[in-house]
């Protein structure tokens, strides 16, 4: 049994992961350094566990990973952000096996950061406001080009550091490949051993019946948008969708749209749209709910709307295909794809620019049970998966 250094930043998602260590006896074995989160000076996320786990230290973001690692086997990221890329890059690895369980975040930083220097992209936050800005296209054309040589020139060394952190990753965790497949196309050194692991343990299973299930009916119809505040959620879009749909039908909904966390800015200009368009019917969320009181509050929905081209919410869209509700995605999410060739129905938000009552139609009960008893099976598979990834990061 070896010893175990978990790097990451104050985050409420590894709950789970400190149980199952506890739960085993096997606190000893494993170190939590942990970050705290931006420009926090105390423990925010993690501290309902830390004060009952004494095995963890406080680290900065200019860490010496040479220094903590020395007296560890296995080094497990649970997140990489650029100071955990630059310190990994530097590693001597010495026999030590590295782990990173990938977040979306992450993983679309690093992309970003290869296609900033191949030129692959000109996807960036400030283009396009600064396109309505410049009118004049000789312009504006003349700026993106020194914007993107500025950008290439900031992420040279990174890239070079991605390059050189990437490859001595041993293994690497999601909860599924896309991502990794996606992060070896633009990273040849990225070569990792992937193994299937999600941030929360697969739960109990639905069960199929012979009804379509209804909600709380003296609650309304009641319309659930995205995952967080990040402008990759598509909200702008989605609102303007959901306003066409507002004045084409005579049916009353109500649109919460989640934004406890991510850009500020855009939040703010997610919010004022949503108020002008839907006035009354829109819903922001911009306080943190308890985890129990969440899920009842995501499951309490008719429909749910995911319009980011991002795989994101993946927990979120799990539990919600698996209680028979009706889903639409960006039809440009990978995880489009996934669900549609697991062979689970589910639905596209372009769909409703020219049949906007779709959103209104139950799930067939045909169609609801057959999406719950994929999920059940994948759910086995997953449990499974799910030990033999906590057996590899703990022991």
């Amino acid at each position: 049994m070896g010893k175990n250094l978990h790097i990451m930043q104050d985050n409420k998602f590894f709950a789970d992961l400190i149980s199952e260590i506890k739960c085993r006896g096997l606190e000893e074995n494993n170190l939590f350094a942990i970050k705290y989160y931006q420009k926090n000076r105390n423990l925010i996320y993690i501290n309902t566990f830390t004060s009952e786990y004494s095995n963890y230290i406080i680290i900065d973001k200019n860490y010496n990973l040479n220094e903590i690692s020395k007296d560890f086997d296995k080094i497990i990221f649970h997140n990489l952000f650029i100071e955990d890329i630059k310190q990994l890059s530097r590693f001597q690895k010495n026999g030590k096996k590295v782990y990173w369980r990938q977040w979306t975040g992450d993983s679309f930083n690093l992309l970003n950061i290869s296609k900033y220097i191949s030129g692959k992209t000109f996807e960036h936050l400030y283009i396009d406001n600064v396109k309505r800005i410049i009118k004049n296209e000789t312009l504006f054309n003349l700026f993106k080009r020194l914007f993107y040589f500025l950008i290439k020139l900031k992420y040279s060394k990174l890239y070079v550091q991605a390059k050189e952190a990437l490859n001595k990753i041993d293994y690497a965790m999601n909860w599924y490949k896309l991502e990794t497949d996606l992060l070896n196309k633009e990273y040849s050194t990225f070569n990792a051993e992937y193994f299937k692991f999600s941030y929360f343990k697969p739960q109990i299973k639905s069960s199929i019946d012979n009804s379509v299930t209804t909600k709380n009916k003296s609650e309304g119809f009641k319309i659930l948008l995205g995952h967080n505040g990040h402008p990759d959620t598509n909200y702008i879009d989605a609102i303007n969708l959901l306003y066409n749909i507002k004045k084409k039908s005579n049916k009353k909904f109500q649109v919460n749209c989640i934004l406890s966390y991510g850009n500020k800015t855009y939040i703010e200009k997610v919010v004022s749209l949503g108020e002008k368009l839907l006035q009354e019917s829109f819903n922001p969320i911009t306080s943190f709910l308890s985890t129990d009181k969440y899920y009842d509050f995501v499951l309490s929905h008719d429909v749910f709307i995911f319009n980011s081209r991002r795989a994101v919410g993946a927990d979120n869209i799990f539990k919600v295909i698996n209680t028979g509700a009706k889903v639409f995605f960006n039809q440009n999410n990978p995880m489009y794809d996934f669900f549609t060739e697991m062979g689970v129905k589910c639905f596209t938000t372009s769909s409703l620019i020219d049949n906007y009552e779709e959103v209104f139609i139950p799930m067939k009960l045909e169609d609801r049970n057959k999406n719950i008893s994929i999920l059940n099976k994948d759910i086995e598979n997953s449990l499974e998966q799910y030990n033999y990834a906590i057996e590899q990061l703990v022991y």
